[in-house]
């Protein structure tokens, strides 16, 4: 997280070289807004909060021994996410599971792509040491 910072301060400096006077005030709010969201991991999109993982995911040691779970359930992200890829249909989901919205199904997408961003598969071939 401290690089995604880093990085986004970097940006905003060179955004703020750029930026006319009187719009500096404006330029530093929004890296504040920026930084403190990324902290908190929400996501502003035309001044407008957008939907993260984190308003449907959540992780309770006293829940299914603290694995990621549909906030309200005792559904984990991977049992839903091993259904999904089992060739269940969202309906089928809904179905069996009326408490899990939409937004929570895209909220575990999120989740796992998140959580593979930085990851890297390294293949090896049978019989190669």
């Amino acid at each position: 997280m401290v690089t995604h910072i880093s990085l986004v301060l970097t940006w905003f400096e060179e955004l703020k070289a750029e930026v006319p006077g009187g719009q500096a005030k404006r330029a530093a709010r929004q890296r504040r807004l920026l930084v403190r969201s990324i902290q908190l991991g929400v996501r502003y999109r035309s001044g407008e909060r957008v939907m993260t993982w984190t308003d449907h995911i959540q992780a309770d040691p006293q829940v299914l021994g603290g694995k990621p779970v549909i906030k309200g359930t005792r559904l984990a992200v991977e049992f839903v996410l091993g259904l999904l890829a089992d060739g269940w249909t969202r309906e089928q989901l809904r179905a069996n599971y009326p408490q899990l919205t939409d937004e929570a199904l895209r909220a575990a997408f999120a989740y796992a792509a998140e959580a593979l961003h930085d990851q890297t598969l390294l293949t090896v071939r049978p019989g190669a040491a």
